[in-house]
């Protein structure tokens, strides 16, 4: 008779995380924005879906930290890679929003996949955050409340 085979699983909480691991990617920008794709970690092997876990939302934070304190006037994350989200990653999203509020900017968190989207509404950050459906709905938003308050049409 064979013996079963033992599962047994890895933990990767230890597992050292490249120096050069990017979390966080810089795309469009204008004066008044500047777009990031919020990667997270590594893909699965599967369907190259994202995590923002404990081991990468310290991360984030610290990639997007010199973009906090420069000047412009939103940042607009798209978090469409991500399929799950942790307190770890909503924290780090918090302390993102807060550190841009402090500065009198906007944030917008934009492509919430269902799970992440489940997870923002049952922790009521839709409303401390502002959601968006897609990139381009953002930039019209924060295109808008520019002309808006500048007088510009």
């Amino acid at each position: 008779m064979d013996e079963p085979v033992k599962a047994s699983l890895v933990d990767l909480s230890e597992a050292p995380v490249p120096e050069d691991f990017v979390v966080v990617r810089p795309g469009e920008q204008s004066e008044t924005y500047i777009v990031y794709t919020v990667l997270g970690g590594p893909p699965h092997l599967a369907e190259g879906e994202r995590d923002l876990d404990l081991t990468y939302a310290p991360i984030l934070l610290e990639q997007i930290a010199e973009e906090i304190v420069k000047g412009q006037r939103a940042i607009i994350l798209d978090l469409s890679p991500l399929v799950f989200i942790d307190s770890a990653g909503l924290q780090s999203l918090v302390a993102i929003r807060q550190r841009i509020a402090f500065n009198g900017r906007q944030v917008y968190v934009t492509g919430l996949q269902r799970a992440v989207k489940r997870v923002f509404t049952l922790m009521r950050l839709d409303t401390f955050m502002d959601t968006l459906a897609s990139v381009p709905e953002a930039i019209a938003e924060v295109t808008a409340t520019a002309a808006g308050k500048t007088g510009i049409a």
